[in-house]
């Protein structure tokens, strides 16, 4: 889970998975370059995103630079907390989320 590459050692996105998992989160998480299975892991960014409280964005890929974040919002819970830490997320979205950027 790193940007733009499929090694997914020593990774930091995992690090925060574990954490959030520790404090008794729900985690669905989607990496497309990543072939390993996790527990965790989910097949489509759909999955992941759907009736959900919350985005966390820590890694950057290809197939995420297309995203339409407006079609993406509609699919999760109301007013759902986004953090990214790439700074890809449209500001606009601030209207229907609650944004925080790194």
């Amino acid at each position: 889970m790193k940007d733009f590459s499929n090694d997914d050692r020593i990774s930091p996105p995992h690090e925060i998975v574990k954490h959030l998992l520790d404090k008794g989160a729900k985690v669905h998480a989607f990496d497309p370059a990543v072939p390993t299975d996790y527990e965790y892991k989910v097949h489509s960014l759909e999955e992941a995103i759907t009736d959900a409280d919350a985005l966390v964005y820590l890694t950057a890929q290809e197939e995420f630079l297309e995203i339409n974040w407006d079609e993406l919002v509609e699919k999760m819970n109301a007013k759902p907390f986004m953090y990214d830490a790439k700074n890809r997320i449209p500001l606009r979205l601030q209207e229907k989320a609650t944004l925080k950027r790194l």
